[in-house]
């Protein structure tokens, strides 16, 4: 860290690394750890959460708990949520906003007819020959569109330090934004691999297609498998262009790094990190699945936006080393240029916040609760998605109900519903009102 001129950070990193490190090893003595498994009741059918995760026995949850491996606070900083500030927020905002309207009008015009001359051109590629002059050059032209489009919204310039390298098949970013792919895009040409729901707009799904993007179906595990395969048939091509992939699998404000999906780390090729950083101001770039519409919007009404891209060395998989653990080191390389912390939250955590917003009457716009770090929960307590869905459900209904307070250890094994002895053990670890992960 030293020696790349940030002396600053290398406290942060280090303990960051240590912390990880002590984790891994807790971790890994619980699932050695022999003991007995908790017998079914009599006429009880196993649950879809036992059926697709991992057995865990009374012993080993409770250890999770004790030892702190799962502590029992729910967590406070909802990640994945967009903080930009509303245009009329405070009255100077809404004075800067009456200030630049007319430059956020044409602004959007401009986009517009940007965005659509972009997608009319990547159309046009799409009906050549794959990788031929004529769809190069045409690309060409709509990759200078797309960072037009960019320009458009406020991004005018973006500093970037180092550059890629022709020798990585697979370009590996962090995600935070459309911006970083739109950038990214504009400058690589690659192919890569993007979410079906993308391509029922029509000008990203011309631009998709001309570029041979593998599309999926995150829901559906066929579609998972079936993107595998293309994306390995793609790589395997002599003259295929750079993969690019974002291994997160979702967006996020930045401060962290998620936790990386290891499928493009399986093929073996060489990969070269990107880190992303956005310099925020009253627009928050981070992804706002609910209304992206007013998310590009938004973006016209600040005159500037700050964001930055860093390309790494170039890495490759080391002969004993497993594609998780290459997936793990590329991340910490990203993690370790940001000056951010990892953290253990995947797409499935998405998933559950979204189910839990239904579950509620009204629900709040701060649902950091639910974010639980499902694959957490997988590995210590032995829960799948639908498992955590169902202890939301419980929690929820207590929310609702305003019955978190809890005086004594009798009405506290009534609330989660759990035998005298399980209660008595959970009891001496935590403090406050009911938490989410105590259902768990």
């Amino acid at each position: 860290v030293q020696t790349r001129g940030q002396p600053c950070g290398a406290t942060k990193v280090l303990a960051n690394r240590i912390a990880l490190r002590h984790e891994y090893h807790a971790l890994l003595q619980l699932l050695r750890t022999p003991s007995r498994r908790m017998p079914m009741p009599v006429g009880a059918a196993p649950s879809r959460a036992a059926a697709s995760a991992p057995t865990k026995t009374r012993e080993e949850v409770l250890e999770a708990v004790k030892s702190g491996a799962f502590p029992l606070k729910d967590n406070e900083r909802d990640s994945l949520r967009n903080r930009s500030t509303p245009l009329c927020g405070t009255p100077l905002r809404s004075l800067y906003t009456l200030l630049i309207l007319p430059l956020a009008l044409t602004r959007i015009v401009l986009f517009i007819v940007v965005f659509t001359s972009t997608g009319c051109t990547a159309a046009l590629a799409a009906c050549l020959p794959a990788r031929s002059c004529g769809r190069r050059c045409l690309l060409a032209i709509a990759m200078r569109g797309i960072r037009a489009g960019l320009f458009c919204l406020g991004y005018h310039y973006i500093q970037q330090t180092g550059k890629p390298s022709p020798e990585a098949k697979i370009i590996c970013s962090n995600h935070v934004s459309f911006v970083e792919t739109f950038y990214l895009t504009s400058i690589l040409t690659p192919c890569g691999m993007a979410e079906i729901e993308t391509a029922s707009i029509p000008m990203v799904a011309s631009v998709l297609r001309a570029l041979e993007f593998v599309l999926v179906d995150k829901s559906s595990s066929e579609s998972r498998a079936k993107a595998g395969q293309d994306m390995t048939s793609k790589l395997s091509e002599k003259d295929a262009p750079q993969f690019l992939v974002f291994a997160e699998g979702q967006t996020s404000d930045g401060r962290q790094v998620l936790a990386f999906k290891d499928g493009a780390f399986r093929l073996g090729h060489t990969v070269q990190p990107v880190a992303v950083r956005y310099h925020r101001s009253s627009y928050d770039p981070t992804n706002d699945p609910s209304n992206m519409v007013w998310h590009f919007i938004r973006a016209t009404f600040d005159l500037h936006h700050g964001m930055e891209v860093e390309f790494l060395d170039v890495t490759s998989k080391e002969a004993d080393e497993t594609p998780s653990d290459f997936a793990g080191r590329v991340r910490g390389s990203i993690a370790e240029c940001l000056q951010v912390l990892l953290s253990n939250h995947s797409h499935d955590d998405q998933r559950l916040q979204r189910r839990c917003r239904k579950l509620y009457k009204r629900p709040p716009d701060d649902l950091a609760w639910a974010m639980p770090e499902t694959r957490t929960c997988k590995l210590l307590l032995g829960l799948d998605l639908d498992g955590c869905t169902d202890a939301a459900r419980a929690y929820v209904s207590r929310v609702e109900a305003s019955q978190l307070e809890v005086k004594d250890v009798d009405a506290y094994r009534k609330a989660l519903d759990v035998s005298e002895a399980d209660a008595a053990a959970l009891w001496a670890s935590r403090e406050g009102p009911l938490a989410y992960r105590e259902f768990l």
